[in-house]
């Protein structure tokens, strides 16, 4: 019997998110705090706050793989650990306009995970069908099975603490990488399709870092920090 492999615990599995503004196939070009430039693949990640079978679960593999990565970027003492709103984490809250410096009224209802990875490290984006080598299959753009704006995927991503660079003008955060799309079932697309991510997000929804610590809650409360 194969000896399981032992998965790093700031690596979470999101399943059934909504997929919004999906640069998954090809880098898009995203500028940097201090003006320069860089290529990313990045999409948000909309995961429903009903009718989720797996909510409890992912929110609790986020906060832990959230409070791992801020051991490994700043030790193992909290202490030591920065403290930053929740409006600068990649993780937000869908109904509360106050995460995000661009808010969008398809946000409500839903956790926001915003995940971005180099052009250097593509993600696998594959079909929800495996092949004759019991592989899942790759996905091919605009082809059946393939993960579009709207539809249901699961997602396999990684949160890492980015320490502060006054150099260039960057904060601490967290941020969330992507290793994994995976097309899980249709949903309904959005209107704008088309619509210019450069114009419609910014930094803050690609990942900052954020208070980790505190207890997701998930009814009505006046504290509104998740994560």
């Amino acid at each position: 019997m194969a000896k399981e492999k032992k998965k790093d615990p700031r690596t979470v599995v999101v399943r059934g998110a909504r997929l919004s503004f999906p640069h998954i196939f090809e880098p898009q070009e995203q500028e940097n705090d201090d003006g320069t430039t860089r290529k990313t693949f990045n999409c948000v990640l909309m995961i429903p706050k009903k009718d989720n079978p797996h909510l409890e679960r992912t929110l609790a593999d986020i906060k832990a793989g959230a409070r791992e990565a801020k051991k490994k970027a700043w030790g193992e003492s909290e202490k030591d650990w920065p403290k930053i709103p929740q409006s600068m984490t990649c993780f937000k809250d869908g109904d509360n306009e106050d995460h995000f410096q661009t808010y969008r009224d398809e946000y409500e209802g839903n956790y926001i995970l915003s995940c971005s990875s180099p052009a250097k490290y593509p993600p696998r984006v594959i079909t929800n069908r495996k092949g004759a080598d019991d592989k899942w299959m790759e996905a091919e753009e605009g082809r059946k099975g393939a993960p579009y704006a709207g539809c249901y995927v699961n997602g396999i991503v990684e949160l890492y603490g980015q320490k502060k660079d006054p150099k260039r003008k960057m904060p601490n955060r967290i941020n969330a990488s992507f290793s994994t799309i995976q097309f899980l079932r249709d949903g309904e697309p959005f209107a704008n399709r088309g619509g210019d991510p450069d114009d419609l997000l910014d930094e803050d929804d690609v990942g900052y870092e954020g208070d980790l610590d505190d207890d997701i809650e998930t009814g009505d409360d006046d504290d509104d920090s998740l994560i």
